[in-house]
């Protein structure tokens, strides 16, 4: 996989927020996150991706994909309806 945050944006229907990366992987467990990833904050039963993506922002190169806008990221994310459906 190697798509720019644009591609992404426009296959998913979200805004994209920040710079336009190239990512070349996608995760949703935060701790196999590393640059060139786009991390994917999907909600669960138990754990919400989205908690995690303060303690992802000091690692560089890598993107968000969630369902709501991260108060002071520095790194570019997408905002989508849903995460699931997007990653589909």
């Amino acid at each position: 996989m190697k798509l720019t945050l644009k591609e992404i944006e426009n296959a998913t229907g979200g805004t994209l927020y920040g710079d336009n990366i190239t990512v070349t992987s996608l995760s949703t467990d935060s701790r196999s996150v590393d640059g060139g990833c786009i991390f994917c904050a999907i909600k669960g039963e138990r754990v919400d991706g989205f908690d995690f993506i303060k303690g992802l922002d000091s690692k560089d190169n890598i993107a968000y994909l969630t369902d709501r806008i991260p108060d002071g990221v520095k790194n570019p994310y997408i905002v989508v309806d849903d995460v699931i459906a997007a990653i589909g």
